[in-house]
């Protein structure tokens, strides 16, 4: 199934994979989260491909020739199109990764090549607000404070009377859910383009910037892309370049409240001491969600660079004939900080610091060759070619706690506890790398009567010695009903 993207869904996205949702058969998209820092979209194609839990149903994206796990660096406004791969004889050329499904996504590039030079400015954006639109379900203060007079007496809530340095005592009526919430969360979003044409040369260089705020107060995500992408024309036609560079850097917000605690806990609590410290509810498994969220800092964020190069050759001699080079970088960085000042509900926490950074690289070697040609009623594509794939995966954490003032935060872990009785540090480094043959032959008569057949040799470094390299084969036929003549006698 092959979406445009003046068929794409309307409306905010915080994933390109949402302007899918609802437009292809047999393609699940599930979006169980507001929060703009969290993962976004749960994805399935066809169900799930195995028994085990840990190996998930996401599919394989490729975009623009590369394959990868993570398309949240891709600015919705930039996808040309997208073409979900559902069965398992189109997927089958990407071996092991494609088991359960492939979406390749083609972003927008300059439109042809004019005689005359040619330049095109866009620009498109959106302001948006969201808010609770309901509550949690949960008796309000006011209907707590008189449950036993609404429920005729059959249960009479435990109410909490504050009481003051003066002698008296007050009841407090604390909305937790509202303490944690923002009234209206905003989000606006940019994109500016430039897109040119020449007789030889074309291009589109885009900038994209968006602030999302959440339903949770303290949760915001902010994020900068920049695209550009360029084809030329060399040699008098024998030639073809085509540059795709993409740069993405991000920051998040998150949110360290607890909405469980906030839609259970007693509303006469109150928030604050007489004193203006935080009230310590009593009771096994208690907390002060407000205190949580201003006591406790996390924030992430990090920079992600895609970058690819294809030269074909066009075997003028033999029409329909071409090679093609290809060659591509994904580097991203990834880093995580958090802090907690004194919690008085959460002692083990009290005063903890740490960071972590993950970095990921992978380079990917391309050569292909296709051919594709039609006579009468005929039509033949062919295509084969080899793919290398390395990945190299480096991290670290530290956290510590015990430190002489709370502004030291996660800037200066190692001040921490002289004992080193809180320090914890940890790194990892990985690799491995991939490496296919493959093949795909198409072919079609009167665009009615379909045939497909690949296979693919893949072997991976991850396996053991005698396992490394396995075979994928599939084969495919397919009728075109509506483009038979009793079709079109019925209306079809």
């Amino acid at each position: 199934a092959s979406i445009k993207a003046e068929d794409f869904n309307a409306g905010v996205k915080s994933n390109p994979v949402g302007l899918l949702q609802g437009k292809v058969a047999g393609l699940n998209i599930i979006n169980n989260s507001s929060d703009p820092t969290a993962g976004g979209y749960k994805i399935q194609i066809r169900g799930f491909s195995t028994l085990d839990k840990g190996a998930g149903s996401s599919p394989l994206y490729i975009v623009d020739g590369i394959p990868t796990n993570n398309i949240d660096n891709i600015a919705p406004e930039e996808i040309a199109s997208m073409d979900v791969l559902k069965d398992g004889s189109a997927a089958a050329i990407y071996g092991t990764r494609g088991t359960n499904g492939v979406i390749l996504i083609t972003t927008k590039r300059g439109e042809g090549f004019s005689d005359k030079p040619h330049t095109q400015v866009e620009y498109s954006g959106y302001v948006s607000t969201a808010w609770v639109n309901a509550g949690t379900g949960m008796a309000t203060p006011d209907e707590f404070i008189n449950m036993e007079k609404i429920s005729g007496g059959k249960i009479k809530p435990t109410l909490y009377y504050q009481k003051l340095a003066n002698g008296d005592s007050i009841l407090n009526k604390t909305n937790w859910m509202k303490e944690l919430t923002r009234t209206a969360a905003i989000t606006h979003n940019h994109n500016l383009a430039i897109s040119g044409s020449h007789k030889n040369f074309n291009y589109r260089a885009s900038l994209a910037f968006k602030n999302a705020e959440g339903i949770a107060k303290n949760n915001n995500r902010q994020e900068l892309i920049a695209k550009l992408a360029a084809q030329q024309k060399a040699l008098n036609g024998w030639l073809d370049l085509q540059y795709d560079f993409s740069y993405m850097h991000y920051r998040n917000d998150k949110f360290c409240g607890d909405f469980k605690m906030a839609a259970t806990l007693n509303p006469t609590y109150p928030i604050y001491n007489e004193d203006g410290t935080y009230y310590k509810p009593t009771g096994t498994g208690l907390n002060n969600p407000v205190e949580n969220m201003n006591q406790k800092e996390s924030y992430g964020d990090g920079n992600y660079f895609r970058g690819s190069v294809k030269a074909t050759v066009n075997i003028k001699p033999i029409q329909g004939l071409r090679v093609s080079g290809f060659a591509a970088v994904e580097e991203g960085d990834n880093h995580n900080y958090w802090s907690n000042k004194t919690v008085n509900t959460d002692l083990d926490a009290s005063g903890k610091a740490g960071r972590s950074s993950d970095t990921n690289f992978s380079k990917l070697f391309e050569v292909t060759a296709d051919y594709s040609k039609s006579f009468d009623l005929h039509h033949i594509a062919a295509v084969a070619g080899f793919s290398y794939q390395n990945f190299m995966y480096d991290g670290e954490s530290i956290e510590n706690k015990g430190f002489p003032t709370e502004g030291m935060k996660y800037y200066q872990i190692g001040n921490g506890d002289a004992e080193k009785t809180y320090l914890k540090v940890s790194s990892y480094r990985n690799s491995n790398t991939l490496a296919a043959g493959f093949a795909r032959v198409n072919y079609n008569y009167s665009e009615k009567y379909l045939a497909s057949a690949s296979i693919r040799r893949e072997g991976s470094s991850r396996f053991g010695a005698n396992n490394k390299w396995g075979w994928f084969p599939a084969v495919s036929l397919g009728w075109r009903i509506t483009g038979e003549e009793f079709m079109a006698m019925l209306g079809a």
